[in-house]
């Protein structure tokens, strides 16, 4: 899934984390990171952290890419989907 990154407002962000690449995927993150920031977009993605499914939003900066849990995309996420985004 996708938005536009002004469709998003940071105040529901709970957490920050940076995004490293494993190893080996470094081209695969550089090429996400620019389609992100050039269309400037972000992706939701969905992860898994312990035992509790979590939305997050990933944010392409000029120096890489941020990781941000949102509790209120949980609410949003049927919108988002059923937008086409």
């Amino acid at each position: 899934q996708f938005a536009k990154i002004a469709e998003i407002n940071s105040i529901y962000y709970e957490k920050d984390y940076y995004a490293i690449p494993d190893t080996g995927a470094e081209k695969a993150y550089e090429l996400l990171r620019q389609a992100l920031l050039s269309q400037k977009k972000v992706a939701i993605a969905k992860t898994v952290m312990g035992t509790n499914e979590k939305l997050l939003v990933l944010y392409p900066t000029k120096e890489g890419i941020w990781d941000q849990f949102s509790s209120a995309l949980q609410r949003t996420s049927s919108f988002c989907a059923s937008t086409g985004r």
